[in-house]
């Protein structure tokens, strides 16, 4: 006898000989084959026999077994070139011929079986002594019920005699790849291994199912779009290696031959695409990666182009753009995750392992169903086992990335407590330890509860008011409550010049001390700090100064305490924390009359818009209507020439003309009378407490400088030249009109004298 399986070169695939040898070693027994030809089943296996087949690849569907059995028993079939025989994707079809014999010691029932359980069509016919003694079909256009044994791959018997030869002749077909691994194991083997596979396969699956639930229950609790995409992932997966593994069409479909052809793209499309959809949900791919976003979304259109071609064209070339797609879906996934990690995103850990467990394990059964390895248990089940670590993984990724968020919940939460209270938190330290050392608990407790209780109270006052003046005149008494035997104030200035004082507040101060302290500060180039020794008529000798600084707005602050001699400990804790305290509450004041400020007032020309004139006009009606007493007047005033002086000048020459016009309405009208500008060329003035009389003498002031106004003007390219004036006026007031139609009736009037004054003159405004 002689060692069977030939020395092929592996010249396609160099370096994948050590694999393969060690994928052999762990399929099964190398067979022996006898001089007759004939491989010897001898042990009880598996004794793999695909390495000793002799094929004949044809384009026609039928072909005379007899004639291709001749063929085999005179060597013209082509021997295959590995021990698991791989021929691609194609409509051809396969014939496969192989002689056996049963060895010394052999048992006289054996089981042969083709493991791939992809076959579309597979059928095996048995010749003993030239004679036809078995014939069986398989495969998945084959019902289930049609199969020789009830098992998940397809397996016939084979009984022989002692030393009696028998020729085995196999034809098959398949969308899939077509391979043609042969394995012969005697019956009670088959039995033993096929219940280990069954227990194997169905832990895999319960394992699946477990985690399914789990998630599926998690979603239900925390309605996280991450859970969700991962138990449609997780339920197509367990559908889709159902197919692939035999057991779907064994239990759940037996009698559905055509969706068992199409299940395997259709299932393996959707099983990417759910895929796709969890790893850009759960790395954020939107927001931190769209390249990847978008080349995901790609990916998942050809999945559903391969899933509309096996619907309408058939399983032909499904099988094999499925296959080629999950390679490319696998490798990018990789990589996005890789990145995702090497930019920061912690929870990119587990996701990439998880995910390098499966590549492993999809590579291979890609690479199998590719004909590029052969058909042994690692590239048979290496989907599975990868796919059991894979989801146990991505589940733990999944536990990882709450944890994450729920730390940085708390996190955030930390920083934003620590954000409003690190001042506080560092200024109760200091007096902790300063209160420590005097050994006095109970006085430092009773001082701090004070001291707080007037903190929060101030922090109240604050908000009270919407002006500067008052809200440091209702917070400076608590402190003054607070050190009663010390005089006390706030005083703020000018960023820039520092002489220009704006607010003085104090308390526990003769006016002769306040004056001074306001002289003290002016003098200061920098905002003080610290105890300086100032001599006060009133008989202070020291002044203890805490700046507040105002870095959003152009003043700067100081808060003052005035004592006969050097301050103590207690009058530099208040002072601290007051002065912090009335710092923010002076910022967010000044910044919310600021942004008040801006909000009302016309950009172009500095006077108020029409956000700002409209609620005094409401409350004007509104006071006419209910009272009947204050009467009111508007004037509507429309600039003349505005469009022509634009077309000809340019629109810096325009904004020069408004910005004259609302400065020559300002210089006409009284203190108490509100400009505003109403619209692109109209202005409206709202005048409180006035009659039709009053309306009169306003219209006589500014009519009596129409048209002699002269506004100079530079346009861009250096070109100077003066502007005339001109506008048109109309005023009413609520003592002639319903209070409601003053502001139509001023409008009408404006339009009248704009007519009046058009017909007088034809001469247009310019230089």
């Amino acid at each position: 006898m002689r060692e069977g399986g030939k020395n092929h070169k592996n010249n396609g695939y160099p370096g994948l000989r050590l694999i393969l040898l060690l994928c052999g070693l762990l399929c099964g027994a190398q067979a022996v084959v006898a001089d007759t030809g004939a491989v010897v089943l001898q042990g009880s296996g598996p004794v793999v026999l695909g390495g000793d087949l002799q094929v004949l690849i044809t384009a026609e569907a039928e072909h005379p077994p007899r004639r291709v059995l001749e063929a085999g028993r005179r060597g013209e079939l082509r021997p295959v070139e590995r021990g698991s025989p791989h021929f691609g994707y194609g409509p051809e079809t396969v014939w496969g011929y192989l002689a056996v014999e049963r060895g010394p010691g052999a048992a006289d029932e054996w089981v042969v079986e083709v493991p791939h359980p992809l076959l579309g069509f597979i059928e095996a016919r048995v010749f003993v002594d030239d004679r036809e003694v078995g014939h069986f079909r398989g495969g998945k256009s084959v019902p289930r019920a049609q199969w020789p044994i009830g098992h998940y791959q397809f397996s016939f018997p084979l009984v022989l005699e002692p030393g009696q030869r028998a020729e085995l002749l196999f034809r098959m077909r398949s969308a899939s790849s077509l391979q043609l691994p042969v394995e012969a194991r005697d019956r009670a083997q088959f039995s033993r291994d096929a219940r280990d596979a069954y227990v194997g396969l169905s832990l895999f699956f319960g394992l699946l199912g477990a985690l399914l639930f789990y998630n599926l229950l998690l979603y239900a609790a925390l309605r996280d779009i991450n859970s969700l995409y991962y138990v449609l992932y997780l339920g197509c997966f367990l559908v889709f290696v159902l197919n692939i593994t035999g057991f779907g069409y064994q239990f759940l479909w037996p009698g559905f031959p055509g969706w068992a052809q199409l299940a395997t793209p259709i299932l393996g499309g959707l099983v990417h695409i759910a895929a796709l959809l969890f790893t850009s949900s759960f790395l954020h791919l939107r927001e931190r990666m769209p390249w990847g976003n978008r080349w995901f979304h790609a990916l998942n259109l050809g999945f559903l182009l391969v899933i509309a071609w096996a619907l309408l064209v058939g399983p032909h070339r499904a099988y094999e753009m499925t296959a080629s797609l999950a390679v490319v879906t696998t490798l990018s996934v990789v990589v996005v995750a890789m990145l995702s990690l090497r930019r920061g995103l912690e929870q990119a850990r587990y996701f990439l392992l998880a995910w390098v467990f499966l590549l492993a394990g999809v590579l291979l059964y890609a690479l199998r169903a590719l004909g590029v390895l052969p058909n042994v248990f690692i590239t048979e089940f290496g989907v599975q086992i990868g796919a059991a670590m894979e989801m146990l993984l991505l589940s733990l990724a999944l536990a990882h990335r709450m944890r994450l968020l729920e730390d940085e919940k708390q996190r955030v939460e930390r920083e934003g407590k620590a954000m409003l209270e690190e001042r506080v938190r560092e200024r109760t330290r200091r007096l902790d330890e300063a209160l420590g050392e005097l050994g006095d608990a109970n006085r430092v407790l009773a001082g701090k509860t004070r001291l707080f209780e007037k903190l929060v109270e101030a922090n109240s006052r604050a908000r009270e008011t919407h002006d500067v003046d008052r809200m440091l005149e209702r917070v400076m008494p608590l402190l003054a409550e607070l050190l009663p035997e010390c005089g006390v104030g706030v005083m703020t200035r000018e960023r820039q010049r520092g002489g220009l004082i704006h607010h003085a507040h104090f308390r526990n101060l003769e006016l002769a001390d306040e004056q001074a302290l306001v002289q003290w500060l002016r003098e200061q180039r920098r905002c003080p700090e610290g105890e300086d020794a100032v001599a006060l008529p009133g008989g202070y000798r020291s002044v203890l100064s805490f700046p507040m600084d105002n870095r959003l707005t152009s003043l700067e602050g100081v808060l003052v305490i005035a004592g006969a001699g050097p301050p103590g400990r207690d009058a530099r804790q208040a002072g601290a924390l007051f002065s912090d305290h009335v710092a923010a509450a002076l910022q967010a004041l000044l910044l919310e009359l600021e942004l008040e400020r801006i909000a009302n007032t016309d950009a172009l020309t500095g006077v108020f818009n029409r956000n700002y004139v409209e609620p005094l006009l409401d409350k004007a009606i509104a006071d006419k209507q209910r009272h009947g007493v204050r009467d009111f007047a508007l004037l509507v005033i429309d600039l003349d020439g505005l469009k022509q002086v634009n077309d000809e000048h340019g629109h810096e020459a325009g904004d020069a003309l408004i910005r004259a016009a609302a400065e020559r309405i300002g210089e006409c009208c009284r203190a108490t009378d509100v400009v505003a500008r109403w619209g692109g060329d109209e202005f409206l003035v709202f005048c409180p407490d006035t009659d039709a009389g009053g309306v009169e003498q306003l219209l006589h002031r500014m009519r009596a400088g129409d048209g002699a106004h002269l506004s100079e003007v530079e346009t861009a390219s250096g070109e100077r030249f003066n502007l005339v004036l001109r506008y048109s006026i109309g005023g009413a007031s609520s003592d002639e009109q319903d209070p409601e139609a003053v502001l139509g009736e001023a409008d009408r009037r404006m339009y009248e004298d704009k007519v009046a004054r058009s017909r007088r003159s034809e001469d247009p405004p310019g230089n």
